[in-house]
């Protein structure tokens, strides 16, 4: 009886994995953030140097673009991520459902859910 009870390892494999995919994403949409800020930021530094003609600009273009180009591929990965999730939830759900004894409550006559 106290066996039905255990988590089985593929569960427990399949909800490390999800729960690191979810770290992943909290941490990769943090940095995402911050880059748009900081990309803000150099824009209108580009801006006004442009306009009071600063011999800077052409730098501080070229630091835009190197900027841009680091958020188009973390946002890249932030998809890949994200895609990962979803694969994860739907792998531990389809899991969950082929699970071969699921325990109901005496009486219930409903399967017992089990919640990460």
């Amino acid at each position: 009886m106290l066996r039905a009870l255990e988590q089985d390892p593929h569960e427990a494999r399949l909800l490390l994995l999800l729960q690191g995919f979810r770290s992943e994403e909290a941490s990769l949409t943090v940095a995402l953030e911050l880059l748009y800020l900081e990309i803000e930021l150099c824009q209108r530094d580009a801006t006004s140097l442009r306009e009071i003609g600063g011999g800077e600009t052409a730098a501080t273009l070229h630091r835009c673009r190197e900027l841009q180009t680091a958020v188009d591929c973390l946002a890249t990965e932030l998809v890949h991520v994200r895609l990962a999730v979803s694969g994860a939830e739907e792998e531990l759900a389809d899991h969950l459902e082929r699970r071969p004894h699921r325990l109901a409550p005496r009486g219930s006559g409903r399967p017992l859910e089990l919640r990460a």
